[in-house]
């Protein structure tokens, strides 16, 4: 899997990564993790295509990144794969619960 990060979410989702890894060995046999500034995200991924290779799998970034890949018409719509995600347990804690 091939993660990059241009907002910073990294600091707080890498376990959560890590953990998808470790109970996915058969999906997720490496991450690599790929930093850069949000104005430089479109750039990287039109090198990528324009080399016929487009190697990210994530994307993590703010709204800042998110509207300089519509404005260059780099964003794709996903199928809706929630049929696929396991279902969500009730939350049952203390204060907090949402």
């Amino acid at each position: 899997m091939s993660v990059i990060d241009t907002g910073g979410d990294l600091a707080s989702t890498q376990v959560i990564l890590e953990n998808y890894k470790k109970a996915n060995p058969d999906k997720v046999k490496e991450i690599r993790i790929q930093r850069a500034p949000a104005p430089e995200l479109p750039a990287k991924i039109k090198a990528q295509q324009d080399a016929g290779r487009l190697d990210i799998n994530l994307v993590m970034t703010g709204q800042d990144g998110g509207s300089l890949l519509a404005q260059n018409q780099q964003i794709i719509q996903i199928p809706d794969l929630s049929k696929e995600l396991p279902a969500r347990r009730p939350h049952r804690g203390g204060q907090g619960a949402v």
